[in-house]
């Protein structure tokens, strides 16, 4: 707490949103694991159990996903600047997008896959509009635990190498949250493939995407 409260207004501000962030993603993984052990109990089909139910169903994933961004948003303003931290989401949010847009329309570069409408709005009818902020806010995780692991380098070929390894960081969250995700429905894969209906080209999309996002 003591150190909580010796940080600067923007990084205090960051590190609750990125707490919240945390909570929220522990609480949606215990909803989760509920939710994949079966059917909802007969007291959560009950009102007003049941309309809580699936008011939060629709806007926990959007939530958790605003709140990492915001988390990193601001953290990235308070290291780099606000000018050079908006220009990186923003370079970031429209390069996995664009990747994201293309995938759902050619099925490259990750495999055949549409998205349902429990992510909420669907950018061109194609990508729910968390899916490009999250790449955003996960690849900055990504680097960040990079920073941690490896020696900084600033040449180009330095770069490149700290862009793949975020992106096979990045892709380890995938090999994850992919199958719970296809579970509970948020979207399919029109082929499905060897590890829980995921296809092997996804992995290399991932890690693909990821480091050229993050270059």
């Amino acid at each position: 707490m003591n150190r909580l409260a010796s940080l600067s207004k923007l990084d205090r501000t960051a590190w609750i949103l990125m707490l919240v962030h945390v909570m929220a993603t522990v609480f949606a993984s215990m909803a989760f694991a509920t939710i994949l052990s079966g059917p909802p109990p007969a007291w959560m089909q009950q009102e007003p159990n049941k309309t809580i139910y699936e008011i939060g169903w629709k806007v926990s994933g959007p939530s958790v996903v605003c709140l990492g961004f915001l988390a990193a948003l601001l953290h990235a303003i308070g290291r780099f600047g606000k000018t050079r931290a908006l220009k990186m989401f923003a370079y970031a949010s429209i390069v996995s997008l664009s990747a994201e847009l293309l995938g759902t329309s050619t099925g490259y570069p990750f495999g055949g896959y549409s998205y349902t409408n429990l992510l909420g709005y669907r950018i061109a009818e194609l990508v729910p509009f968390p899916i490009p902020i999250s790449w955003t806010f996960m690849l900055y995780c990504s680097l960040a635990m990079v920073g941690l692991l490896a020696k900084a380098d600033d040449s180009n070929g330095g770069r490149w190498r700290w862009a793949l390894y975020a992106g096979i960081v990045l892709s380890a969250w995938d090999v994850a949250m992919d199958p719970a995700m296809v579970v509970t429905t948020h979207w399919y894969w029109h082929e499905p493939g060897f590890f829980y209906g995921m296809p092997f080209t996804n992995w290399l999309g991932w890690i693909g995407t990821g480091a050229v996002v993050a270059r």
